[in-house]
């Protein structure tokens, strides 16, 4: 069973969840549940829902909303590109 984490804004509607498992793998699901990423804290990588790699580190939240755009982030580094 996983350990499930709500994200909220400032008016406290939700953004979506995060659902984290035993060994630590995390997914990031949008309000209405739709798998969004995930992340993999052995390989310290964050993935989209297509499985392309976001980049370094743990960027769940960049997945919310459409907040991450390919065209603005260097893939492997998660570092913004402008």
């Amino acid at each position: 069973m996983a350990n499930r984490q709500t994200l909220k804004d400032g008016n406290h509607r939700i953004l979506g969840f995060i659902d984290t498992v035993a060994d630590g793998k995390q997914t990031i699901l949008s309000p209405t549940f739709r798998p969004l990423g995930t992340y993999d804290p052995r390989m310290n990588v964050t993935k989209d829902k297509s499985h392309h790699t976001v980049g370094s580190g743990n960027l769940l939240t960049t997945l919310l909303r459409g907040r991450y755009d390919k065209r603005t982030y260097t893939l492997g580094s998660g570092q913004n590109g402008a």
